[in-house]
């Protein structure tokens, strides 16, 4: 068996895997994906209960990469984010920020508080990497004092949020049916 294992790594040619190429099709291609993909790792992770298993991390690991991967297709690749730091208007050297931290998107899909809509287009914000480091001295790199109102986490950082059009937003008040209104999204 080693020699016939040897012969295969010996004989093996790395196959080319040409980039998914952000076009509309793609994105809804995606977005088909995904949301039967996440639909049946929400069910699989409700049935292993509050028991922490190996496959209930692998199931939050596989729907934490579905989400990102389209998160950069449909977002990313169009549109930048949904959000900007007031004054951004460039792509180099910011941070692509999930404003809604994706453990906390998962763990509200999980509960049934956010349809598969909201998973695939969350609000999304490009900042600078000064204020992403700050994020990190005020703990609020990974979660989120309230999903609801999810700018409040910026508060702290003394930065101005705009829409990707340019309006402005309220760091206190505007919230996730601001976001789906604006961007025509279902809860």
């Amino acid at each position: 068996m080693s020699l016939m294992l040897q012969e295969n790594f010996e004989n093996f040619v790395q196959s080319k895997r040409p980039p998914l190429v952000p076009t509309r099709a793609n994105v809804e291609i995606s977005k088909e994906a995904a949301t039967k993909k996440i639909t049946q790792l929400i069910d699989e992770y409700r049935g292993f209960g509050s028991i922490a298993t190996a496959d209930a991390a692998l199931n939050i690991k596989l729907f934490e990469t579905i989400l990102r991967e389209h998160h950069d297709l449909a977002i990313k690749a169009f549109i930048s984010a949904h959000y900007r730091q007031k004054g951004l208007y460039t792509t180099k050297g910011i941070v692509f920020e999930h404003v809604i931290p994706v453990s906390s998107l998962i763990d509200l899909a999980i509960k049934g508080a956010a349809s598969i809509d909201f998973l695939l287009y969350p609000p999304t914000c490009n900042i600078t990497r000064s204020s992403d480091k700050l994020l990190t001295k005020t703990g609020w790199a990974s979660t989120t004092p309230d999903p609801w109102y999810f700018f409040r986490r910026y508060i702290p950082l003394g930065i101005e949020i705009e829409t990707y059009r340019g309006d402005p937003v309220d760091l206190k008040n505007w919230c996730v049916k601001d976001h789906c209104n604006y961007f025509n999204l279902d809860v």
